[in-house]
């Protein structure tokens, strides 16, 4: 019965149909017909439906995209493919495998998000991952560019909270030659109470909260000169001159020499 279809425009249309189903004795496709010459081709577009407009607020129809199902243990995947530059055909260049986890660059991800990059290793590459703003405006000072955040449920109804995060915010407002940016990173004490706990300059200077607890035994500075954690009772500073703008204060009556001998012994409050 075709009573239901319709041939308009280069429209097809059938207003009975709900589903079409393709035979299962070979792999199945929907494509759109070659160009010749130097056309381009033409594009594809599959739409859900939409709703009549006004002032309802009614939701649109859902657009789903479903891989086959299986049996056991047997799996299937979504597959993206776009032509690659320099080639003829289309390849993947993204998947959504069987375990719900996304591949692009790879057909075996290895994470919820893996990200491949198949460029040749050098300074200027590798995978890349942007987080960026753009409201149409110039970034002005004390904007953040963005954020990641790390969060986990802190019931068993599935309610998240952040425990921590990092920001990368404007330190002044850009242009074409100012972009000056920190990162800032968070932690969280509390009830979900973040606070900033490291930040990091465009200038490299760095603010530490809290106390800084040093696995290593060394410090070393710019110049050369080092703070050197010798045994668990010294500090040696590898300076040849050591300046101290404020009042030194030892716990003890001697200064030692280099060999340990006593140099100078203090007596008395003076």
């Amino acid at each position: 019965d075709l009573g239901d279809v319709t041939f308009s425009s280069s429209t097809l249309t059938v207003s009975s149909l709900n589903a079409f189903v393709f035979a299962n004795d070979a792999d199945n496709s929907i494509s759109v017909t070659a160009t010749t010459g130097t056309t381009a081709g033409k594009p594809l577009t599959i739409s859900a439906g939409s709703s009549a407009t006004g002032s309802n607020n009614v939701n649109g129809g859902d657009l789903v995209l479903a891989s086959g199902g299986g049996d056991g243990t047997g799996t299937s995947s979504i597959q993206f493919k776009t032509k690659v530059s320099g080639t003829d055909a289309a390849a993947e260049s993204m998947r959504i495998h069987t375990n719900g986890f996304v591949g692009i660059g790879t057909a075996a991800p290895t994470s919820q998000l893996s990200i491949l990059s198949d460029a040749a290793s050098a300074s200027d590459s590798g995978a890349t991952l942007l987080l960026a703003t753009n409201d149409g405006a110039t970034m002005a000072s004390g904007h953040r560019l963005g954020v990641i955040e790390f969060a986990g449920a802190e019931d068993g109804s599935g309610t998240l909270t952040v425990g921590a995060r990092i920001e990368a915010v404007t330190e002044e407002a850009f242009d074409a030659t100012n972009n000056d940016t920190k990162l800032v990173f968070y932690t969280t004490t509390g009830n979900a109470s973040q606070t900033a706990a490291f930040t990091l300059t465009n200038a490299g200077n760095a603010t530490v909260a809290g106390d800084l607890d040093i696995d290593g035994n060394d410090l070393t500075f710019g110049n050369g000169a080092s703070i050197v954690n010798t045994d668990a009772n010294t500090l040696t500073i590898t300076e040849a001159t050591t300046v101290f703008s404020g009042d030194i204060r030892l716990n003890g009556n001697d200064i030692k020499a280099s060999d340990g001998t006593t140099a100078i012994t203090l007596s008395g409050a003076d």
